[in-house]
């Protein structure tokens, strides 16, 4: 599998404005290293006065750890974050303005960025694309939708990253409704998709998916559950579909949307101020890791120690420790709870 994702979202986009200690952040990045992960995601905020600080914080503290990022930005106008307008509608800009900002904010970190990082900005734009008035793009939708973003990644291919892995809702795709040409582009449909304590309902949908394109999928969001915390076998029984799906060569990326404390969908505990992997995390790491648990190794059953007891005492000598002779001419030595068989006495 080329992505194994977790994402960092609610410490990246929720944190604009509040952003978390850099020993707090590092911290946490080791251990979600310890699942397996190859690609944290950052979704700071294009637009917002901290994207490039706060930016590079988290993509330098990724890299240094030997992972990548996975770029899934927002853009304040676009969404209506802290307090910024939505540009929709009537409002709405011309779509060359939001390339142009993605363009701007990502030419200014630009030493930030490394090779394997993925560009996925902009998730899930297909919210309120159905209604004129709530939508960020004007006529000929659907077409115009995937015209923009692969006109947005072409744009972006300045960087050493790789373009093209925007993500939408599953729905979308299941529908039919989005063009072949975004998931052609790339070459992989990518979804965010959750069927939360459903796995079999979800494996049937990724499949789905897979036969409509024709592509491989990379499920940029998922976890086992986001509404009530799921037990350690559910999780199991998750991560046991993805896998399948995978090793089937159907799943080439997956995003754990987890990386925080708190919520059902968690992989993570705060314990005494510091973080550590849950039931899920430990799920999680057992799929990417791939690590089999070795089967036990039994152990030769020890010969049975020699104890006079089965014979006559016939002389006892000692305190802390005893010598006596049986009635079977053997001489044993009893020290610390333990008898010990003792070579007799040669005599000249």
């Amino acid at each position: 599998m080329n992505t194994k994702m977790v994402s960092c979202m609610k410490h990246t986009k929720d944190r604009m404005d509040n952003l978390m200690p850099v020993a707090e952040m590092n911290q946490l990045l080791d251990v979600l290293k310890t699942t397996g992960a190859t690609h944290i995601e950052i979704a700071t905020v294009i637009g917002h006065p901290n994207f490039a600080g706060y930016s590079r914080q988290w993509a330098d503290a990724i890299h240094s750890k030997g992972m990548s990022v996975t770029w899934r930005c927002a853009h304040k106008n676009m969404e209506g974050l802290y307090g910024a307008p939505k540009f929709v509608g009537a409002a709405r800009k011309p779509e060359q303005f939001w390339i142009d900002e993605a363009v701007n904010a990502f030419s200014f970190i630009s030493d930030s960025i490394h090779l394997q990082d993925e560009e996925a900005i902009y998730p899930e734009r297909t919210e309120g694309i159905f209604q004129d008035a709530t939508a960020f793009i004007g006529a000929g939708l659907p077409g115009s939708y995937a015209t923009f973003f692969i006109n947005l990644h072409n744009a972006l291919k300045f960087l050493d990253w790789t373009v093209g892995l925007s993500a939408n809702n599953a729905s979308e795709l299941m529908s039919g409704w989005m063009p072949s040409s975004l998931v052609n582009y790339k070459g992989v449909a990518v979804v965010d998709h959750y069927r939360d304590g459903d796995p079999v309902l979800y494996e049937k949908e990724i499949r789905d998916i897979k036969n409509k394109y024709g592509k491989p999928v990379y499920v940029q969001e998922g976890a086992p559950h986001r509404f009530t915390k799921p037990t350690k076998m559910e999780c199991d029984a998750y991560y046991a579909v993805n896998k399948k799906l995978a090793d089937e060569g159907i799943l080439v990326g997956f995003g754990s949307w987890s990386g925080w404390a708190g919520n059902p969908e968690s992989i993570v505990d705060k314990v005494n101020g510091l973080y550590q992997l849950n039931d899920n995390g430990l799920s999680l790491k057992a799929w990417w890791d791939g690590v089999v648990t070795p089967i036990p190794v039994p152990q030769p059953i020890p010969s049975p120690t020699p104890s006079p007891e089965a014979e006559k005492v016939i002389s006892a000598e000692g305190l802390s420790t005893i010598v006596v002779v049986t009635s079977k001419g053997n001489l044993y030595k009893l020290a610390n709870g333990k008898w010990t068989k003792l070579p007799l006495p040669t005599f000249i």
